[in-house]
């Protein structure tokens, strides 16, 4: 069935979580990334590589339920390894699938993250506001995810997570923005717990994305971004 902007899918990656093998095909490409294509992409014209990362338990997973599902799980468990998770909006009058990549905090997984870093075209980098090692750690994030994108026109953006915790904040909302200025990321603050923060967040970033390819139709050819083509077959990618 066709992908509409109201619909999600869900597939994950090397987690105890169910996947929806009628809607997705993987398959593992020369390089040994993962390609993976909706069933049914008929009226599906673009999509964009995201990736969130950071450390341990500063939320990233609460983020993409609540983006992607709309709801809010205090008692979710840690990412082992990868989630994969797809999500269909309108950008400019256009049907955009957003592919969004949470991967696990842990340096145990760090080696087998790094290979979902490739042609990203968009990456949110999440710290605790309450956990200052977590915003600590956000320089060796960073230079993760830029040594290993393979994507000049990558863009980063930088959250502060669990805002609705002011009174336990250790990082102020000005240390934040202070770095993410200085190092080229786009920056907020957002709740997990708040569906219009996060909304607000990802229409930042996937503007910012759509943004810089618009304005060079030659980089739709790359990166992780395509453009369906009526002589192509339907179950052509590139990731």
């Amino acid at each position: 069935r066709g992908l509409d902007p109201t619909h999600t899918h869900k597939v994950t990656i090397a987690v105890t979580k169910s996947v929806d093998r009628t809607s997705f095909k993987v398959s593992t490409n020369s390089t040994g990334g993962l390609i993976v294509m909706a069933s049914d992409q008929n009226d599906m014209e673009t999509y964009f590589k995201l990736i969130l990362i950071g450390d341990t338990e500063v939320g990233k997973s609460s983020i993409v339920l609540m983006y992607v599902e709309k709801e809010f799980d205090d008692t979710q468990a840690c990412t082992l390894g990868v989630e994969f998770n797809v999500k269909s909006i309108i950008m400019k009058g256009k049907k955009v699938e957003l592919r969004i990549w949470d991967t696990a905090g842990q340096e145990a997984y760090l080696s087998m993250t790094r290979t979902y870093y490739r042609n990203t075209s968009g990456c949110m980098i999440v710290y605790d506001i309450t956990r200052k090692e977590s915003f600590l750690n956000v320089s060796r994030w960073l230079e993760e995810v830029r040594q290993h994108s393979a994507n000049q026109n990558l863009v980063v953006m930088l959250i502060g997570n669990k805002a609705d915790k002011n009174s336990r904040r250790q990082v102020s909302t000005e240390e934040g923005k202070a770095f993410a200025d200085e190092n080229g990321m786009l920056f907020g603050e957002l709740s997990a717990t708040k569906e219009g923060d996060i909304a607000q967040a990802f229409k930042e970033l996937v503007g910012n994305v759509y943004e810089k390819y618009e304005n060079d139709p030659q980089l739709f050819l790359r990166d992780s971004l395509r453009i369906k083509t009526p002589n192509k077959p339907e179950n052509s990618a590139v990731d």
